[in-house]
């Protein structure tokens, strides 16, 4: 029996000359970083920072790490009129504002957009903006097919598509009514999210899903019986996902029901903020009607709670120490100094934004999100099967 030479021991130095060597050949192989040790190569360590893309509130900010994250996939779904869109816009408008390199994509399904809302309520660049209807003529998949080019390129910072629940396989459209279709569109969606996932990555691009709740049949053991519609395997692949509802302007909320609406959110799964203390979140922000997201306003609350705001009957004092820095004839009178003067407001802002208030889910809310992301994970193999279902049926 032959003897087994034993292998001689490398040393540190020597495992790292052997790691760095291939790395070079290979990144220079490809003419690009692709891989290398984490604490010699800068880029490699940039690549493990997950980036944001913020939104315009603050809160949705805070619980989520940083916004709408980069080089991953963001599902923010909710009931009809939950401000789904419209944060959305508000969102790409903002950052058009903060970055002249900023670019959009859009696929819109629902026929739910007109220039006026985009271009004068949000208004946002249409230059920079890069719009496609879903068009029967050309089909969903091929639509899908062309959006994958687009991501390919890198050329958008953000491509969000409204909705995944209207777009309906080709397949399921060209069959009647009184003909099942079962599983076409989770079918699709999973082959989505699958192939696109590792480009969005390549290219830093948010990749953005607006999807619509829907009434379970079976429903979880805790919580309210909506799920996310689409298929499990679209959940799978989220790195965060977003729940809205439209909650009831109450008398003391800083703006009226005639003036704006006020928005709950819940983060149902965030894959964003590794070790935080806060897996789930929920919280509120404001719209001001024709204006979008509305910071100003609750602010105020948060300055009179943080003592920066001192209240006597209708006027607002901001204090610096136990001097008055300015005042203010009445909520509307800040509100208005504010929106004027962005140097003033960002200033005040940097001083009171961390009062925002914070709310803790309840026990019955954790157990249900837990219960929907336990099911969310053990559908991991089968969206490949989804998948390899299609595959085999394209061959045969």
């Amino acid at each position: 029996m032959a003897s087994i030479v034993p292998v001689e021991k490398k040393t540190l130095d020597e495992k790292l000359k052997i790691l760095d060597k291939i790395a070079s050949s290979t990144n220079k192989k490809y003419g690009k970083t692709i891989m290398g040790r984490i604490g010699k190569d800068k880029e490699i360590m940039d690549k493990l920072a997950i980036k944001f893309i913020s939104t315009p509130s603050s809160s949705i900010n805070r619980d989520t790490g940083g916004g709408i994250p980069r080089a991953r996939f963001t599902i923010i779904t909710g009931n009809p009129d939950s401000g789904k869109t419209s944060l959305l816009l508000n969102t790409i408008s903002e950052n058009m504002k903060k970055d002249p390199d900023f670019t959009a994509g859009w696929l819109e399904s629902e026929a739910s957009l007109e220039k006026n809302y985009i271009c004068e309520t949000f208004k946002i660049d249409p230059e920079r903006f890069f719009y496609i209807p879903l068009d029967l003529d050309v089909g969903t998949e091929k639509t899908l097919d062309i959006v994958e080019g687009i991501l390919g390129t890198g050329a958008v910072d953000m491509f969000c598509i409204n909705s995944l629940r209207c777009l309906v396989p080709d397949k399921e459209r060209s069959k009647s009514l009184a003909e099942t279709t079962v599983a076409e569109q989770a079918r699709m969606n999973a082959k989505i999210m699958r192939k696109w996932t590792s480009i969005v990555a390549q290219y830093d691009t948010a990749f953005v899903a607006v999807q619509h709740l829907t009434t379970s049949i079976g429903g979880y053991s805790y919580g309210d019986s909506k799920v996310l519609a689409g298929g499990e395997a679209m959940k799978y692949w989220a790195a965060l996902i977003l729940q809205l509802s439209k909650h009831t302007i109450k008398d003391s909320d800083p703006i009226t029901k005639d003036e704006g609406m006020k928005i709950g959110y819940i983060v149902k799964k965030n894959h964003c903020t590794p070790g935080a203390k806060r897996q789930y979140a929920k919280g509120e922000y404001f719209v001001a009607f024709g204006e979008g997201i509305e910071e100003i306003a609750p602010s105020i609350n948060w300055g009179i709670e943080s003592g920066i705001l001192v209240r006597h009957g209708s006027w607002l004092y901001w204090m610096d120490g136990d001097k008055e820095k300015e005042k203010f004839a009445s909520r509307a009178a800040f509100r208005e100094a504010m929106k004027k003067d962005p140097e003033k407001w960002a200033e005040y802002y940097a001083l009171v934004s961390g009062s925002a208030p914070t709310s803790d889910l309840t026990d019955e809310e954790i157990e249900a999100i837990d219960a929907e992301n336990k099911k969310i994970n053990e559908v991991g193999s089968e969206s490949e099967k989804l998948v390899d279902e299609i595959e085999k049926e394209k061959v045969s």
